[in-house]
């Protein structure tokens, strides 16, 4: 049984039929009227879309306002439908972006204004339509298309409408309305002009545009005179008679030259003709071949070749594969996600398809370190100027030139225009007059790809406002028909999402000092390898052997889903075949020592492997800590002098700074004389054992390393020494160095020393990953060291103790999240703590449980340590805050699933998937809580007992005491055509009249019936799919389930169905049914309206148009419905099946949330109802529509003391407090 809408149907059919007329018609009156008429069309559509079709068509009419009063009685003209649709007052708000209400409104007005006929006067010269009004309402009526369709409906444009809209698309993008458009040859001449102004060529006075063409003279300053040039502008083929007209027009208009450019091709007879004539002053171009005489770019091409050759990626490159989330435009939670694989043509084929979109989002690439972005960015701009050198040589349009810019080489803030000069004019010689602002007009043009790589490697990693401001900075070169492209790891960012919020453009501190239409970026992800790429890329450097065996190892495997592990990896093949521990850090650790050994070549340079790692962690830690990702080699004389100027002479230095020109873990750019890492990870591996072997927990493997010492005395007894101690030695009086004993262990440096190296900053993701490897967490002497350090911070303000126990808390709560519990962390800062952050999803188990934990006078302002899993909510329970500093400090929620009420019961039942709560109807504090999943709860009819969800089980409690009545492990049963039929979770109850029998369904498809008398199960019904909702008539003679695809009308007393749709369980439509309180009536809710059902006649009576509704709640005496969908609850009078009312659920949450309506229940008159969402339980007067009260699920906060803390917020005060947590009295 399927039912359409009918009304808004033809609506669509309506603007289809107008907007074939508006394109079709030549008759300019016409064409007006009929644009106006599409116009009133999809204003119609979306108010019967929105309203449903019942209320949208009394609103269309006249008869009813939008709350459902008495209207005027009079049809809506245009003026009056735009109102409706573009309204910001509460409660009616249909398009709820500012932005693009503002834009469809002046879209409307435009139509409205220029295109009504009857605004003109016909009998007045001055007053008639012109063709530049019908082409004003032609591009907002196709603005307006765009908006309907992409942005409201979320589909794409209809090919018999595109392909009439599709001329107005290139010169009137989204953003020009503004502007009168232009005809295709204007819009030529504008871009001529503003490319010769660029150059700074000035004009002279003549300016002349005809049918086909136009005319005006540039003036080109040489060195001892000025140029005049007449410029003869068309858009179509270059002709002989062109060139004579030439001839003509230069003598006439007494220019030095005359140049015919094009935006089409050059007839080769016209070509030969400028070309025969010795002394012929007319120059045929298309526009691609005069910018190609002025700018050459043979250099930055040539310079890309030899990368590609150097690195040799023209022969081990390996295809990308990516991945797109999509997130909800409002909410921004995850939706679903697409991968672009080899089917897809991998990234590259994506780029390539995103290139030809006339869409304007750019594109951001996110991808942890090692998976290629770099790699991908040098070839696709190989391969893009390959394309651009065959369409040069075959004198075929031009794609657009790939700029490709590394980032690493401009830390820190930078100004775009210097950026883009030092490009040019130092990185690749190119010689161009007002360089940037002839970069910008290309760009605006669409003539270039910008590929700027290393977002991450340029941005300041503390200072949030100045990562921002360089993202905004690269941003400003987004004009026109620009394209760009950024790449940046993903852990870059502390937060995915913020990381995503500024990738995508939507940070307000990034928008707020720019004007006009803010860029839109879409992210892409890069996924790791696969197996078979894994094994690619194996073959390009080992036999098929030794990639069998190292295929075995799934350790190594993972390690190799970054591709620049793969050499790292066969340097440590060594230790891999004699099966010593593998993991990043390890990798790292072997292959670096294999690297290190082969470079050490000269006894009078470094001697040891020890002074080598010790360089290589101080100049890393260095490079990291101030942004600066090379080093030049005028600097090395000057960092080999300090870390080893007690061990060598000045006249040795230039040795050690040659042995290092060798070595090749940093290499060495020889144009610049800058060294540089290999990866920027070689980096982060160095600067983490430094930091783990400053706070002296090196395992011992690491430790080997640094025991390589040159001047060791082995007759000594092996001793521990700090970080600095060991390798700073001293010297005899005659200068000679001193005998050390061997090394025994590292022991903490200072604390003060701590605060500036491993407290500098928080730990990256990259940082973490790896001295999580390099230190034996599980070892109790380590923790037992570690703790000491958190004594020693203990009483120290956060300016000086920095990020230090911020990240030495961080290390053991990754190691173990519970480790906390019961311990002392009083008197400590751990403000701004959080866990770094990867690929849009918390790590598992990256969380701290604190329960019983001592804050006492410590600082844990803006302090966030993590969401605890679903099923656990104690993780502040007992947790002492006394006189803490709790300003900013994350609470998390704990999610809420459902709710059930009785007018007879003082609490109202709460279920989430970790706990069961009773929660005091009156003052909404918690009164008992036990830990148990209760995905979904259902009170009896009396309301003595609670019925919750369990795996497999029948679960019952006591309404007062939570206490256990009935436990019930059901039958199993399989459904043999459904896929899940595991799946063995309760999802609703319902009990009968007298509470003596339970309906249970489950996700395995099956309906349990249990007889609480007999307490045992008496029949199953089987239904198409799982169900997630049941409802008993009053006679108890029929049962409806419901769910995703399908509901079912059982005759209980046969056992049998009665009636059921079923639909494809692709679509995803999910039914949702009640019966009212004393007639076999019920209603159905699914993905488009609501119905009524009456049993006695066997139809549907009733039907209402309303979008995903989620719940359904009637009044005791049936009088009142209330339907809930995400965001908005209808009231409806059920007799007369009309709307009386609407709750905006933005009229009761905070605006910065984004959370929805999940379950609505009405009290037993009508005047209250109840309603959670996944984080409150808040109870509403609907008349007043005001908040009578309200509670937020924080978890168990039972025995936390938070007396005399201070900066807590007021409201999450109280919500703490009815927790269970303590405050001053």
């Amino acid at each position: 049984m399927v039912l359409t809408k009918p009304k808004f149907c033809q609506k669509v059919s309506d603007l289809n039929k107008q907007v074939v007329q508006v394109f079709s018609d030549t008759v300019l009156e016409d064409i007006c009227n009929n644009s106006r008429k599409a116009a009133e069309a999809v204003c119609k559509a979306v108010i019967l879309n929105h309203y449903g079709e019942n209320l949208g068509e009394n609103i269309i009419l006249g008869k009813l306002d939008c709350f459902g009063n008495p209207g005027s009685n009079r049809e809506l003209n245009l003026f009056s439908l735009s109102n409706v649709i573009v309204t910001s007052k509460t409660g009616l708000v249909i398009i709820a972006d500012k932005r693009a209400r503002e834009k469809v409104k002046s879209y409307l007005e435009t139509i409205r204004t220029h295109g009504n006929p009857a605004s003109h006067d016909p009998n007045s010269n001055s007053d008639i339509i012109e063709p530049l009004h019908v082409n004003i309402t032609k591009v907002a009526l196709v603005n307006l298309l765009k908006w309907y369709f992409e942005d409201y409906m979320n589909e794409q444009v209809p090919d018999k409408l595109h392909n009439y809209i599709k001329p107005y698309l290139s010169i009137a993008p989204a953003g020009m309305l503004e502007s009168s458009p232009i005809s295709l040859l204007g819009k030529f001449k504008y871009d001529l002009k503003e490319w010769f102004e660029a150059l700074e060529y000035s004009f002279d006075k003549l300016d002349m545009e005809y049918n086909d063409y136009f005319n005006f003279i540039i003036r080109i300053t040489e060195r001892r005179r000025t140029v005049n040039v007449l410029i003869y502008g068309l858009v179509s083929e270059v002709k002989v008679n062109h060139v004579k007209e030439m001839e003509e027009l230069v003598q006439y208009h007494d220019c030095e030259e005359g140049w015919i450019v094009t935006n089409s091709k050059v007839s080769k007879a016209a070509k030969a003709l400028t070309e025969s004539k010795s002394g012929m002053n007319v120059f045929c171009y298309n526009f691609d071949e005069l910018i190609e005489e002025t700018i050459d770019l043979s250099s930055y091409f040539d310079w890309v070749e030899n990368e590609i050759y150097t690195r040799g990626i023209d022969k081990r490159y390996i295809s990308l594969a990516c991945e797109k989330v999509e997130l909800h435009p409002k909410t921004k939670r995850y939706e679903a996600k697409n991968i672009y694989n080899g089917e897809d043509g991998w990234l590259e084929g994506y780029i390539d398809f995103w290139q030809e979109d006339h869409q304007k989002e750019h594109i951001s690439i996110l991808g942890e370190f090692g998976t290629g972005k770099s790699w991908f960015c040098l070839k696709y701009t190989w391969e893009m100027i390959k394309r651009y050198q065959e369409a040069k040589a075959k004198n075929h349009p031009r794609p657009r030139i790939p700029i490709l810019i590394f980032l690493r080489e401009y830390s820190k803030a930078l100004k775009v225009d210097t950026l883009i000069s030092d490009f040019f004019f130092r990185v690749h010689k190119i010689e161009m007059k007002g360089v940037f602002s002839a970069f910008m007009q290309l760009n605006k043009m669409g003539k270039l790809l910008l590929i700027f790589d290393g977002f991450d490697e340029m941005a300041d990693k503390v200072n949030k406002q100045k990562m921002i401001d360089n993202f905004w900075e690269l941003a400003t070169v987004i004009k026109g028909n620009s394209k760009v492209i950024i790449t940046c790891r993903n852990e870059h960012f502390p937060q995915i999402k913020e990381g995503r919020s500024l990738l995508n453009a939507e940070l307000k501190e990034s928008t707020k000092y720019l004007t006009g239409k803010t860029p839109q970026f879409e992210v892409l992800e890069l996924l790791k390898f696969d197996k078979e790429q894994i094994q690619k890329l194996l073959s390009f450097f080992t036999d098929e052997k030794t990639i069998l065996n190292l295929m075995e190892n799934k350790e190594i495997v993972d390690l190799l889903s970054r591709p620049i592990m793969v050499e790292l990896i066969l340097d440590a093949l060594k230790e891999i075949e004699q099966n010593k521990p593998i993991d990043m850090a390890r990798i790292y650790l072997y292959a670096t020592q294999r690297k290190m050994q082969r470079d050490i070549k000269e006894t009078r340079t470094f001697t040891s492997l020890a002074d080598k790692l010790y360089f290589l962690c101080e100049l890393s830690w260095e490079m990291l800590k101030n942004d600066k990702l090379k080093i030049n080699y005028k600097e090395f004389p000057k960092v080999v002098g300090h870390l080893f100027g007690h061990k060598i002479e000045d006249a040795e230095i230039d040795y050690w700074r040659y042995d290092l020109q060798a070595q090749t873990i940093l290499i060495i750019d020889e144009e610049d004389g800058n060294y540089k890492p290999a990866h920027k990870s070689f980096l982060e591996f160095f600067v983490a054992y430094k930091f783990a072997a400053e706070m002296g927990v090196l395992s011992l493997d690491f430790l080997e390393v640094a025991q390589s010492q040159s001047n060791v005395d082995f007759n000594q007894t092996p001793k521990a020494y700090t970080w600095k101690n060991y390798f700073n030695a001293t010297t005899d009086e005659q200068g000679n160095l001193i005998e050390i004993a061997p090394l025994k262990d590292f022991n903490h440096e200072e604390v003060s020393s701590l605060f500036e190296t491993v407290g500098k900053m928080p730990f990256s993701r990259a940082i973490l990953d790896l001295i999580l490897n390099i230190i034996p967490l599980k070892e109790e002497a380590v923790q037992v060291k570690l703790l000491s350090l958190l004594e020693l911070c203990k009483g120290k303000p956060f300016e000086e103790v920095n990020y230090l126990t911020n990240n030495i808390i961080l290390l053991l709560l990754s190691n173990q999240q519970d480790f906390f519990v019961n311990k002392d962390l009083s008197n400590l800062s751990l403000r701004n703590f959080s866990f770094p952050k990867q690929a849009e999803v918390y790590i598992e188990n990256e969380f701290g449980n604190f329960a019983g934990t001592l804050f006492d006078n410590s600082d844990l302002q803006n302090a966030n340590f993590g969401g605890v899993p679903y099923d656990d909510v104690d993780q502040y329970k007992n947790t002492s805050f006394k006189n803490a500093k709790i300003k900013g400090l994350k609470f998390n929620f704990v999610q809420t699933d459902a709710l059930d009420i009785h007018e007879k019961n003082e609490n109202i039942v709460v279920g989430s998937p970790a706990e069961l709560l009773l929660v005091n109807k009156k003052n909404f504090n918690v009164v008992k809580r036990i830990s148990d999943t209760a995905w979904n709860v259902r009170l009896s009819p009396d309301g003595k007992l609670i019925a919750h969800s369990k795996w497999g089980k029948l679960s019952i409690r006591d309404s007062k005491n939570l206490e256990i009545v009935v436990q019930h492990t059901f039958s199993k049963q399989i459904n043999l055509n459904m896929e899940d039929s595991g799946n063995l979770w309760t999802s609703d109850f319902v009990f009968s009249n007298n509470s003596d029998v339970l309906y249970t369904s489950c996700n395995n498809s099956f309906i349990y019936v249990y007889d609480l008398l007999q307490k045992k199960e008496v029949k199953t019904l089987q239904c198409f799919y799982g169900v997630s909702n049941l409802t008993l008539s009053p006679s108890e003679k029929f049962l409806v389930s419901s769910g995703f695809h399908a509901f079912i009308l059982w005759d209980l007393e046969k056992n049998k169905k009665v009636i059921y749709e079923k639909k494809d369980p692709s679509n995803l439509n999910h039914y949702n049914a009640l019966f009212h309180p004393f007639k076999d009536v019920f209603v159905l809710t699914d993905d488009n309206k609501l119905r009524v059902f009456e049993i006695d006649s066997g139809r549907f009576i009733k039907e209402m148009q309303i979008d995903k509704a989620s719940s359904i709640s009637f009044s005791k005496d049936g009088e009142i419905l209330c339907v809930a969908n995400r965001k908005q609850v209808q009231i409806i009078n059920f007799n007369d099946f009309e709307i009386i009312n609407v709750l905006d659920i933005s009229e009761f949450l905070p605006e910065e949330t984004f959370d929805f309506y999940k379950e609505i229940k009405l009290d037993s008159n009508g005047y209250i109802m109840y309603f959670i969402t996944r984080e409150y339980l808040i109870a509403v007067d609907i008349s007043k529509k005001e908040i009578i009260n309200s509670y937020y699920h924080f978890g168990d906060f039972q025995g936390s003391n938070f007396v005399n803390s201070s900066g807590v917020n007021l409201k999450i005060k109280e919500y703490l407090h009815k927790n269970g947590a303590i405050f001053n009295e």
